[in-house]
């Protein structure tokens, strides 16, 4: 389920494939309700937070434990939470054990935190199941009432619910084959501690379609939901220690794309569910996309979501958001750019000046556009010098333009990209001791120069095999270190 659109009206809105194909395959329809997984982290737990907070009922500083009586939570705030930096576990299957949110939380709790809060990003279901808690404590009423009341049904979402009613089951899209249910789910939510406390939860247990979600979406660059104030409070850079970037729920500043999918854009925010739904919201343009699917269907084997998103969110960007300045800034030195070998000249600043270099590309060598090559050489992906110390020469004209890579790349994008050799480690003599250690040159993607890594004078990686002391047994494993 394709849903593309904007701020004023559907671009695309399509249904393709099919929405179960056990025990009868079935067709997928614009009317298909889909499990959203973790789109309910932002959908429902996020913003349920963020209207309490502008009415005055929670306060983002302020301990969980203020809320939710568990003392090995006093450390964590509630913004700790909302950008995964409360040191909490990820997740432990307590579904077999425990039956209620309370339960879990206690179980959690015993646990105790891996890390000290806000040192570092840990996603966390553990986190927005208790999220999902203080909502329920400060609004005085369950999460899945107060998210009706104040969200889907002001915004006309009649087909957005948790534990959809049976008359709707049939039009929901199954998920798995599950081994705990011993039969394929269809109508109540796939993830099995969300199921075993109640269907209900801060971390999974909505249900929607592509078109409530684009009314959500609509409704929330919009202003229709929150202020554009607190728009850029929830997107703002910096909110975690490190690198990959993290809002208040959302996920932002998408440069790495394992497996989210993105929208090429420094505004956009988005997020992704287990069971292969996504959504990506750009504030530049009002531009949003939404992929619904359920991937795990019939077995969780199947699922290939970063192929599928990847695939839908980079032909979004192709057709709406690499316009023809994003061209002229990947042709051209851009201004304010520093010259230095982890940015070299002509280097994209963006994931949109990233796909624009290849449109250029096409368009240099088909002789449109009007543009002048640049030389694109990277310092950092010249070919190692040989043994005797010479510089080898640099790499033919034809294969500078694609020696940088673009993060959003088309199926033929290996043809002509360059892939440096395997790194080959020296291997040491049966007999030494101590330690050896190589210095070798990798690839400089995109996202490198986003990385903090403002010390690095070249985009270099140095490996060391580090040996125990002593003569280096043949069955003994060298121990690898990745020092920056």
């Amino acid at each position: 389920m394709a849903y593309v659109g904007n701020l004023d009206a559907p671009i695309f809105f399509e249904a393709l494939g099919h929405a179960q194909l056990e025990p009868v395959p079935a067709p997928a329809q614009t009317s298909t309700i889909y499990d959203l997984a973790s789109l309910t982290k932002v959908v429902a737990t996020t913003t349920a937070l963020l209207l309490l907070r502008d009415q005055g009922a929670v306060e983002f500083e302020r301990s969980v434990s203020d809320y939710v009586p568990i003392a090995a939570f006093r450390g964590i705030t509630v913004r700790h939470l909302l950008t995964h930096t409360g040191g909490l576990v990820a997740g432990r299957p307590l579904y077999r054990t425990h039956s209620s949110v309370d339960a879990m939380l206690e179980e959690y709790g015993r646990e105790g935190i891996q890390n000290a809060p806000g040192i570092s990003w840990r996603y966390s279901d553990a986190g927005f199941m208790l999220l999902g808690r203080i909502v329920e404590r400060a609004a005085g009423k369950p999460l899945d009432r107060f998210c009706a009341e104040r969200i889907f049904t002001p915004l006309n979402m009649a087909d957005t619910f948790f534990n959809p009613p049976a008359r709707l089951r049939s039009r929901c899209a199954p998920t798995e084959r599950c081994a705990w249910r011993e039969r394929i789910v269809q109508g109540e939510v796939h993830d099995e501690n969300c199921c075993a406390v109640g269907g209900v939860s801060g971390h999974a247990g909505l249900f929607s379609t592509a078109e409530d979600l684009a009314r959500f979406c609509r409704a929330f660059l919009g202003g229709a939901l929150v202020s554009e104030a607190v728009l850029d409070e929830v997107s703002a850079l910096g909110q975690v220690p490190s690198y990959p970037w993290q809002g208040l729920g959302w996920l932002i500043d998408p440069w790495d794309t394992s497996t989210t999918g993105f929208l090429p854009s420094r505004r956009a925010l988005g997020h992704t569910g287990w069971t292969g739904t996504s959504m990506w919201m750009d504030r530049d343009t009002g531009v949003f996309a939404i992929l619904l699917a359920n991937t795990c269907h019939p077995v969780r084997d199947v699922r290939d979501n970063k192929v599928l998103r990847n695939t839908f969110y980079s032909g979004v960007a192709r057709a709406l958001l690499v316009t023809r300045q994003h061209v002229a800034n990947a042709v051209r030195l851009p201004e304010g750019v520093v010259k230095r070998q982890i940015r070299p000249a002509g280097y994209p600043r963006d994931n949109a000046d990233a796909l624009a270099f290849e449109q250029a590309d096409n368009e240099l060598r088909a002789g449109q556009g009007g543009h002048s090559r640049v030389s694109l050489w990277c310092p950092s992906r010249r070919s190692r010098r040989s043994r005797r110390g010479k510089k080898p020469p640099p790499p033919a004209p034809s294969r500078r333009w694609g020696l940088i890579q673009p993060c959003l790349e088309p199926a033929t994008a290996h043809r002509r990209r360059h892939v440096p050799p395997p790194l080959r480690l020296p291997a040491p003599s049966r007999h030494s001791y101590g330690r050896t250690s190589c210095r070798v040159s990798v690839p400089l993607r995109v996202s490198d120069s986003f990385l903090g890594l403002p010390k690095c004078r070249n985009p270099t990686i140095r490996m060391r095999t580090c040996q125990e002391n002593g003569p280096r047994n043949e069955g003994s494993p060298a121990r690898r270190s990745v020092l920056h």
